[in-house]
């Protein structure tokens, strides 16, 4: 049975033992990255926009009686005549500098959560925007820029300085090498060398007040993700079920159901039992099962 870990109303409960103790309300912070990579060298993924923008738009919702702040870091592609507003490119140098500003800003109270929909390398790594307006993600020789990429670890690392609890929301492809080795009471997926010598750097960096980092993933680390190829309003497999367990309708945009208790674990099985895709391979490889990271701890978001 994992500890709970209280971060919304009415009071944020923080686990001694056995008992519950109580703390003033905090901030809730989200940084939602999306990248459709539209008009650039690389494929195209058309429903990473929508995720980027309804999650912030469901966590407003769902938040709304809390302090909010949430930023958009989305690139709908060059050229492209987006509908919303592009509030900032989400390039390696604007990633670092907007997660390193809220780990710094907020404290033990607080929760940050960073969502990321857009590639995802085999172990692990985020594809970020370009610089230059070209497009161009690939060097001369076909691979590549490692300027664009944001390794597992350089994350971790970002995150050792946090305070605050920190909620990862990945619709990325291998996206299971963010899965702690701790694992999860519900999680059986295993973890990968990369990420458990990464881990272990970041634990060695961080206090037991801070070291409250919790992930959700799209799929495990030896497989891909994947989005529909057709349709007018898409979402990621991952990023819809994830929607939907929070309350939010995709059809009508807006958050329909008002759940009494929401918390991590609850909502890795009800993107497991509910995504529309199935879990496991038997049907071929168009499957993906999503994962969950976090410890002995449980993360409650909701609580009415």
């Amino acid at each position: 049975m994992k500890t709970l870990l209280w971060l919304i109303l009415p009071l944020l409960l923080l686990s001694v033992g056995c008992e519950l103790t109580s703390a003033p309300h905090g901030r809730i912070v989200h940084l939602a990255i999306a990248l459709s990579y539209r008009g650039s060298d690389v494929q195209s993924l058309p429903a990473a926009i929508n995720d980027g923008e309804e999650l912030a738009l469901a966590f407003g919702d769902l938040f709304c009686d809390r302090l909010v702040i949430g930023q958009q870091l989305i690139w709908d592609g060059d050229g492209h005549a987006s509908e919303t507003a592009d509030l900032c490119r989400p390039t390696k140098e604007a990633v670092i500098s907007h997660i390193a500003l809220w780990v710094a800003a907020l404290d033990s109270n607080d929760l940050l959560i960073i969502s990321y929909s857009g590639h995802g390398l085999e172990d692990g790594s985020l594809v970020l925007a370009p610089e230059s307006h070209d497009g161009a993600l690939l060097l001369e020789d076909g691979t590549l820029n490692p300027l664009l990429i944001l390794t597992v670890e350089e994350l971790l690392s970002l995150l050792v300085p946090a305070r605050a609890a920190t909620l990862l929301l990945l619709d990325s492809c291998y996206s299971g090498n963010f899965i702690t080795p701790t694992g999860s009471s519900i999680s059986t997926i295993g973890t990968t060398e990369i990420f458990a010598a990464a881990w272990r750097r970041y634990a060695s960096g961080a206090t037991p007040s801070n070291c409250r980092l919790f992930v959700l993933g799209a799929t495990t680390a030896d497989h891909t993700s994947f989005e529909p190829l057709a349709g007018s309003h898409t979402h990621g497999y991952f990023t819809r079920a994830l929607l939907e367990g929070l309350g939010w309708d995709c059809t009508q945009q807006r958050l329909t159901v008002r759940r009494p208790l929401i918390t991590a674990d609850w909502l890795y099985a009800y993107i497991l039992a509910n995504q529309r895709l199935p879990s496991t391979s038997e049907g071929g490889t168009w499957y993906q099962h999503p994962t969950i990271g976090g410890g002995p701890m449980e993360l409650v978001l909701i609580k009415r």
